[in-house]
């Protein structure tokens, strides 16, 4: 897959799987960090992974050879300040609007404007796709909502006072650890460690503080018209069930739980997640033909 502007990008956390590389995606935040599949599949639309809070593109390095093998070419980026990626400082430059412009510029950069792609957003990552497709569907065949919910629990009230209790070093670390161990099951626990300590403070407040407050779209997504697939592990407790079915019939989306997962289905279960979404896809090109 041939990104527009791309510059050259060391691998962050170790050699990557077979099949893909890495690049940078000038911005304005500056250079965003992304794998790509190696080789795109001709008739094959291209999917664009959006990470979590406290994650990266990382996050999607051992679901994205799970594509591959689908016929599916892929990017994930890491948002600006998460791991390797540009990392503005103030928290000032961490708004919902800044997150969503980001997501904008990398779908451009795979030529979006000339042939929209399928849009995936994890968690946080999916309240900024959200956005990202209300703001401008035209650049999106589909938007896949995984383990995200339309607007913030209860709990999440509570996200940036937490993050700021945790934002030492020893905090940092604690903040990883518990949610490798308890949201979700990654085994790389050095990659998770590192990743704890580089990626940006600001980045993380900017985005607790979204998390506490981020407005529901709903109405204006089902407008849009985009194709919608709501998906999540059956045993992800960061959003309850409910408000994913709720969501699902208010926007008349297509709703599958993932067996043998909780919040990141991506590294838990990625053969039947990489299933599901890719004959979401496959339907969703199918009716357009």
């Amino acid at each position: 897959m041939q990104i527009r502007g791309e510059v050259h990008c060391e691998p962050f956390g170790g050699e990557l799987p077979e099949g893909l590389r890495c690049l940078g995606i000038p911005s304005a935040a500056g250079v965003l960090t992304a794998v790509v599949t190696d080789e795109a599949v001709a008739g094959s639309t291209p999917a664009l992974l959006v990470p979590g809070f406290t994650g990266s593109k990382e996050d999607f390095t051992p679901f994205m050879p799970y594509l591959v093998q689908r016929s599916r070419a892929a990017l994930a980026y890491s948002q600006r300040g998460q791991a390797d990626s540009a990392a503005p400082v103030g928290v000032k430059n961490y708004r919902l609007s800044d997150f969503v412009g980001d997501l904008i510029e990398v779908a451009r950069s795979m030529g979006a404007q000339e042939n929209p792609v399928h849009l995936l957003g994890h968690s946080f990552g999916g309240v900024i796709a959200r956005q990202a497709a209300v703001k401008a569907p035209e650049l999106f065949r589909s938007l896949t909502l995984f383990s995200t919910g339309p607007r913030p629990p209860e709990g999440m009230r509570w996200t940036p006072l937490r993050q700021r209790l945790l934002s030492s070093t020893t905090g940092k670390r604690l903040s990883a650890w518990y949610i490798s161990q308890f949201l979700s099951e990654d085994p790389r626990d050095e990659l998770i460690a590192h990743r704890s300590l580089v990626t940006s403070e600001d980045s993380l407040m900017g985005a607790a503080f979204i998390l506490a407050r981020y407005p529901d779209v709903s109405v204006p997504l089902r407008q849009s018209g985009l194709p919608v697939l709501i998906t999540h592990g059956v045993g992800d407790s960061v959003w309850p069930e409910r408000m994913h079915r709720q969501e699902a019939q208010v926007l008349g989306a297509r709703y599958e739980t993932i067996p043998d997962a909780k919040h990141s289905a991506q590294l838990e279960n990625p053969a039947v997640l990489a299933d599901v979404v890719t004959r979401f896809w496959e339907d969703v090109e199918s009716l357009a033909d």
